[in-house]
């Protein structure tokens, strides 16, 4: 153990072991995904903010006010302009499918239609 993290045990932001406190809370609740851990991860987001608010000085907030209000003007979009094209040659070689992937697909194409026409209550077609 570090000699600094001593010092720092009251802080829970700071891992004494392999996981952090809310790393190991977020992983009792069922790891990130969860909405269990969303919640968590929320509510401590909206905790964090608050006390954020109650620590900034309105030296602070008048500070943000003048700059919202003197913000400098920004450029508008302009599109830009196509600058060059390209053609791509493949040979034909390189375009051919093989006749085994050729058969899976014609029998996928079967299937499908198959099914189209199950879906929609038509006759089935002669096979």
């Amino acid at each position: 153990m570090l000699l600094w993290t001593k010092c720092y045990k009251p802080d829970p932001r700071i891992a004494l072991g392999k996981y952090s406190p809310m790393e190991k809370e977020i992983q009792r609740l069922g790891g990130v995904h969860t909405i269990a851990a969303r919640r968590f991860l929320a509510h401590k987001q909206m905790e964090e903010k608050k006390m954020l608010t109650k620590l900034l000085s309105p030296d602070h907030e008048q500070v943000t006010e003048h700059s919202k209000q003197n913000e400098p003007l920004r450029p508008t979009f302009v599109p830009l302009k196509k600058t060059w094209t390209t053609k791509v040659a493949v040979s034909a070689q390189e375009l051919k499918i093989p006749p085994r992937e050729r058969t899976n697909i014609c029998k996928h194409i079967e299937r499908m239609q198959l099914a189209q026409v199950l879906r929609n209550g038509q006759s089935l077609p002669h096979v």
